[in-house]
């Protein structure tokens, strides 16, 4: 999940912001609820008073931040997220706007993969032409054409290769998506169980505790 967030921030500079300014105001919102929560501890302490339970669980799921994907590319063939719209950071539903960000973000995908697809697949027709007509031409005593046809494939097959990789980007583009996928759904259980809880506070606390938690790739 992780992952997603930090490719999205490095592929959108609009959206790195706004994952920022969204992590503050859920570090801001958990710090004053552990300063409350002190001061009526202190209070309760002074009048001789039980414990009383409060709500510190460590964020999220409490993991740390983990490496990145190794199955991900490393090195970028172009940042198909860029264009993304961003998310609102004055909302009173964090969670509810990263699974938004989630789902638009997995949408672009895949219609850039279909596009990709599509386009691999004019090329690899318009090759097989190519070739097509140059084993026909070859037989049929135009040996020369067939040769400069075969050149012309052949350097268009390398040029699509050298210039578009469109297995690598295909592949890049499957795992972004994966990704995004995995995190609306990492988030809508999230927000099962955060429903689960009776106080409003509480619930909302709990979901800037997750925000900090999946935010942590893009702290800073």
């Amino acid at each position: 999940m992780r992952d997603f967030l930090h490719e999205v921030s490095r592929q959108n500079a609009g959206i790195a912001r706004n994952l920022r300014a969204l992590r503050r105001r859920a570090e801001s919102a958990v710090r004053d609820a552990a300063i409350a929560d002190t001061v009526l501890d202190a209070r309760d302490s002074m009048h001789g008073g039980g414990d009383v339970p409060s709500d510190r669980s460590a964020v999220g799921s409490g993991s740390l931040p983990g490496a990145r994907d190794p199955s991900l590319p490393p090195s970028p063939l172009d940042d198909p997220l860029r264009m993304l719209r961003s998310l609102d950071t004055t909302t009173i539903t964090p969670l509810a706007e990263l699974e938004t960000l989630a789902q638009r973000a997995e949408e672009v995908l895949r219609q850039r993969q279909s596009r990709q697809r599509a386009l691999l697949v004019t090329a690899g027709l318009t090759i097989g032409t190519q070739l097509g007509i140059a084993v026909v031409l070859a037989v049929t005593d135009a040996p020369l054409v067939a040769a400069a046809l075969l050149i012309t494939a052949m350097a268009l097959a390398a040029m699509v290769q050298w210039m578009w990789r469109p297995l690598d980007r295909l592949t890049r583009i499957r795992k972004l998506a994966a990704l995004a996928q995995a995190m609306a759904q990492d988030i809508r259980e999230r927000l099962e169980s955060i429903s689960e809880i009776s106080d409003a506070s509480a619930r909302q606390l709990a979901q800037w505790k997750a925000v900090v938690d999946l935010t942590a790739s893009i702290a800073g």
